[in-house]
C-alpha cells in the first residue's frame, strides 16, 4: 500500500498500535485520533437540560411562535403566522399556523377553525399577487408536527404539485361512499 507517508506508513497523529488517551483502539493503522472527551459531550447531554417543556405540545412551531426558533416570516397578526416551509414543494411554499396549539384541525373550536381558514385566505391572496402565481393550492396533512398547520403551494399549473393520484375503480368509490353515508357496510 502506497500512501502520502510512504508505504504502508500510518499517519502520524496515531501510530500503528499506538493509542493516545480517550481515543478508540486503532486496529489499522490509518484511523484518525477521536477525542471521547469531546464525543461524551456531544452524545450524553447536561441532565439539566433535559427538563421538559412545560408547555402541553412543546412543537418545533410553538418554538417558533415563541421566538425559540428562527423563521422566514411572510406574515402575522395577534392570532396566527405565516412562514416558509424548510422543504418546500415549490418556491414560495407557505406554512400558516395558529398561535394556540391545537394538534388536530377538526378539533378546533369552530371560531379559531374559521379564523385560521380566513388568515390561510390572506395569505394565499398575498401570495398570488406577490409571486404572480396561477392558484395557491392548499393542504391540511397533519402528520409531520403535532400542531396545526395549513400549508399553501403557490403553483402555475398542476405540475407543480405531485397530484392527481391514479383514478380509482368506480366499484372502489361506491363502496367508500356508502360507509361513509352510512348507507352500505
Amino acid at each position: 500500500m502506497h500512501t502520502q507517508f510512504g508505504r504502508g506508513a500510518a499517519p502520524p497523529l496515531q501510530q500503528r498500535g499506538q493509542n493516545a488517551p480517550n481515543s478508540f483502539p486503532c486496529t489499522t493503522g490509518l484511523r484518525p485520533r477521536v477525542d471521547l472527551k469531546a464525543v461524551r459531550t456531544i452524545l450524553i447531554p447536561d441532565p439539566r437540560s433535559l427538563t421538559p417543556d412545560p408547555r402541553p405540545m412543546a412543537s418545533i412551531f410553538s418554538k417558533i411562535v415563541a421566538g425559540e426558533i428562527p423563521c422566514h416570516k411572510v406574515w402575522e397578526d395577534e392570532r396566527h403566522l405565516a412562514f416558509l416551509d424548510i422543504n418546500p414543494c415549490v418556491a414560495g411554499h407557505t406554512l400558516v399556523i395558529p398561535r394556540a396549539e391545537h394538534e388536530y384541525l377538526f378539533d378546533m373550536p369552530q371560531h379559531d377553525y374559521a379564523a385560521l381558514m380566513s388568515a390561510a385566505k390572506t395569505v394565499a391572496g398575498l401570495l398570488k399577487e406577490r409571486l404572480g402565481c396561477s392558484r395557491v393550492c392548499v393542504s391540511v396533512v397533519g402528520y409531520e408536527v403535532p400542531h396545526v398547520h395549513v400549508h399553501l403551494i403557490p403553483t402555475m399549473s398542476l405540475g407543480d404539485i405531485p397530484i392527481p393520484p391514479p383514478m380509482a375503480e368506480p366499484g372502489d368509490l361506491a363502496a367508500i361512499a356508502a360507509r361513509i353515508s352510512g348507507t352500505g357496510k
